[in-house]
C-alpha cells in the first residue's frame, strides 16, 4: 500500500518539515508515501493527477487562488482525494468545511497534533476504502476507489482497475467478493458485473460507460435503480476521502 500525497504551500520551508514529519511517521508504521510538492494552488489543478491526501495551505502568499478557492476547483472536477488545511487562522475552519476537508493543523506545526491528524487519516482509509483479496498465493491490500469493475468468472472473479494496466485473477466468486466490498462504492448492474459508483462517465437502459472507457452491460430491471443509487452516491461522496 503505497499513500500518495500532495504537498500545497508557498513556504518551501513548511513543505520540507512536513517531509520530515511523513519521512519518521511513515517508517514507523511501516508504509510506504510518495510526496509530490506545489507552490500554489494553480499548480496542483494543472498537474492532473490524483492523490489520496493532500495538504493544502489556507493563504498563499504569491497568488490570488487561496487554498479554499483551489480545493472549490478540484472538488468541482471531482477530487475524492483527502483534505487537510495548514493555516494559521483558527477561523479557516468555519471555510474549510465548504469543500469537506478532513482535518486542519494550526502553523507553527505541532508534531503530536500532526501525528494524530495522520492516525485519524489512515484509519478511515482502512476502515472504509481498503479491502484484501488473494491471488496465486499472494494477498493484495487493494484501494476500492482505484477498481473500475469486477467481473465474474464461473467460480473465480477478475478485478479491473482504472489505469487498465492490470487485473487480478482471484478464486473467489462474485457474490463473495461483493458482500466484502464496500456497499457505497459499488453496484451488481448485471449478473457478472460489479461497477465502481466513482467511475461511471455515464449510462443508457443497455449499457454502463466507465470513465476507462469500458463498456459493461446493464440489466433493464437495474436501469432506475442505477439512476437513483449513481445520484445518491454523488450527493454523498462529493469531497469525500
Amino acid at each position: 500500500m503505497v499513500i500518495k500525497i500532495a504537498i500545497c504551500d508557498d513556504s518551501e520551508e513548511m513543505r520540507g518539515q512536513i517531509i520530515r514529519m511523513l519521512d519518521s511517521y511513515f517508517a514507523d508504521k511501516e508504509l510506504s508515501y510518495t510526496a509530490d510538492e506545489y507552490c500554489c494552488g494553480e499548480d496542483l489543478i494543472l498537474s492532473l493527477k490524483e492523490y489520496n491526501l493532500i495538504f493544502m495551505d489556507y493563504k498563499f502568499n504569491s497568488t490570488q487562488m487561496d487554498g479554499i478557492e483551489a480545493s472549490r476547483i478540484l472538488r468541482s472536477r471531482r477530487c475524492f482525494s483527502t483534505l487537510i488545511f495548514l493555516t494559521s487562522y483558527p477561523d479557516a475552519v468555519y471555510e474549510s468545511f465548504e469543500v469537506n476537508a478532513f482535518r486542519f493543523l494550526i502553523k507553527p506545526l505541532d508534531e503530536k497534533k500532526f501525528y494524530a491528524v495522520m492516525d485519524a487519516f489512515l484509519e478511515s482509509r482502512i476502515r472504509t476504502v481498503f479491502f484484501h483479496v488473494h491471488s496465486d498465493g499472494t494477498t493484495y491490500y487493494l484501494d476500492q476507489r482505484e477498481i473500475s469493475f469486477v467481473e465474474g468468472s464461473g467460480k473465480d472473479s477478475i478485478i479491473h482497475f482504472i489505469t487498465k494496466t492490470s487485473e487480478i485473477l482471484c478464486h473467489e466468486t462474485l457474490l463473495s467478493i461483493e458482500n466484502r466490498m464496500s456497499g457505497d462504492y459499488f453496484f451488481r448492474c448485471y449478473r457478472s458485473f460489479i461497477i465502481n459508483l466513482m467511475h461511471v462517465k455515464g449510462y443508457d437502459r443497455h449499457n454502463v460507460f466507465m470513465k476507462d472507457e469500458s463498456v459493461i452491460p446493464l440489466s433493464r430491471n437495474k436501469y432506475r435503480e442505477l439512476m437513483a443509487v449513481h445520484s445518491d452516491f454523488l450527493a454523498d461522496h462529493a469531497g469525500e476521502i
